[in-house]
Formats: C-alpha cells, structure tokens, sequence
C-alpha cells in the first residue's frame, strides 16, 4: 500500500510533486488573479502620479514657490546670516600705524 501511494512521488522528475490538473488550473487562475490586480493597482498609481494641474492647482504652486524664494532670498541678506567679520566696520588703511618692510634676507 505504501508504494502505491508514493509512486506517484517517484514518477516525478527530482523537485517536482505532482498535482492533479485542478490543482494546477485553480494555482494558475489564482496567480493570473494576482498579476491582474497588480496591474490594475500600477496603473492606477501610474495614472494618479501623472495627471495634469489644474488652472487653480499651478496658480496655487506658483505663489508658494514665490513665497518660499522671497523668505529665502530675505535670509540670505538679513544681518543675522553675515559672518561676524562682515558686521564689524573695517579700520581705513590711513589709520593703521605703518611698519617698516620687513628685510627677507640680511648678508
């Protein structure tokens, strides 16, 4: 009784378990199922991430992006983003004391 139930095991190549042709058909049916609904679901993001703006949706998109640049720009010339360097008033050349030229080599 054993051999008769593994025989159908043993007539299979190595790897392989054999199924009866409603097995297959009803695994095939399920991932054809899958594939599809995949599908379905890629196109359907496909089509969300692709579609138009609308007049109000660009004109919206516009003023934001021209806000964003105007705070921007404002803040890369308030006085608070200059290096302190900057804000210190540099001294005239005319008050420095003026130093005798330093010899590179003496003989």
């Amino acid at each position: 009784m054993l051999a008769s139930v593994c025989a159908p095991l043993w007539a299979a190549p190595e790897g392989y378990l054999r199924i009866s042709d409603q097995q297959r058909n009803e695994l095939r049916g399920a991932v054809e199922g899958h594939r599809a609904a995949r599908r379905d679901e890629v196109q359907r993001e496909d089509a969300a991430a692709g579609r138009r703006l609308t007049a109000a949706e660009r004109l919206e998109l516009r003023e934001q992006l021209r806000r964003q640049w105007r705070e921007s720009s404002a803040a890369l010339h308030s006085a608070e983003s200059q290096p302190a360097e900057r804000m210190v008033p540099v001294p005239v050349a005319d008050a420095l004391p003026t130093r005798p030229a330093a010899r590179s080599q003496r003989p």
